[in-house]
């Protein structure tokens, strides 16, 4: 049996978030911090719950993407506005995931917190192509070789890859102490990937290759360029949120 250890304090979740983010989008050359830099945000997430304590880590988890975002582009002030508005963004999709939480219980997977955040990068996508928004793929635009199977999945299927690892590393760490099966397949779901991309010949599907395609307002097919990953995590997260409205007036009742 996993030997429990004592939760660490919100303020040390977020700053550890922070400090491994900025690192890895830093060091955009060997940008591996990238994942584990979630797997703190995935334990706050758990402590979204009713009462006194539920702002207290969304607002944690919203400072340390904001820190993170603007240390993209090196800390340069002009991207300080960019960097808080992407974070409000994504403290939005951790409050719904808290709002599940209400609504369905405790049981409600982390995995709900992956779709959210999918949905969003497709929703700035599809509806404002053109801004300087920072996307999860955007960390390997260096290490395009790492991601050249992006082709198969579209451009946001790198932030999956990202996500699904570092919810292992959370489950892995963060949970019950070390958990090595679960560590253990983090780190197989990180390296596979990567040694992948190496066997594959031709380019990675680029940022703005994807840009121009949905700035070029023609017919998008549900394909590489239509970004299915992105756009059917937008779909399951209308459904989810629907079924968690369902559920909040069925309890009222």
């Amino acid at each position: 049996m996993a030997k429990k250890t004592s939760a660490p304090p919100a303020s040390l979740l977020g700053l550890g978030a922070a400090l491994l983010l900025s690192a890895a989008f830093l060091m955009k050359p060997f940008p591996l911090l990238v994942f584990a830099g979630l797997a703190p945000l995935y334990m706050l997430a758990m402590r979204l719950e009713p009462g006194k304590s539920f702002w207290e880590p969304l607002e944690v988890v919203g400072l340390a993407l904001a820190i993170s975002f603007y240390s993209f582009h090196f800390f340069e002030s002009t991207y300080i506005v960019q960097g808080i508005l992407q974070a409000i963004g994504l403290m939005i999709c951790f409050g719904l995931f808290g709002w599940m939480r209400q609504q369905l219980g405790e049981r409600t997977s982390t995995l709900a917190i992956m779709v959210f955040w999918l949905a969003y990068e497709y929703a700035i996508l599809k509806l404002l192509p053109a801004t300087n928004f920072i996307f999860l793929a955007d960390t390997f635009a260096v290490r395009t070789e790492w991601v050249s199977w992006n082709i198969h999945t579209g451009y946001l299927g790198a932030g999956l890859w990202i996500l699904v690892a570092n919810w292992l590393i959370y489950q892995g760490v963060l949970v019950e102490g070390i958990r090595w099966p679960w560590l253990a397949a983090g780190l197989v779901v990180i390296a596979a990937p990567i040694g992948y991309g190496y066997l594959l010949e031709g380019p990675a599907l680029t940022r703005a290759a994807t840009i121009a395609n949905y700035e070029s307002h023609e017919k998008i097919t549900f394909s590489t360029n239509g970004e299915w990953i992105g756009r059917t995590s937008a779909w399951i997260s209308v459904l989810i949120l629907l079924f968690a409205a369902v559920k909040s007036k069925t309890k009222r009742k």
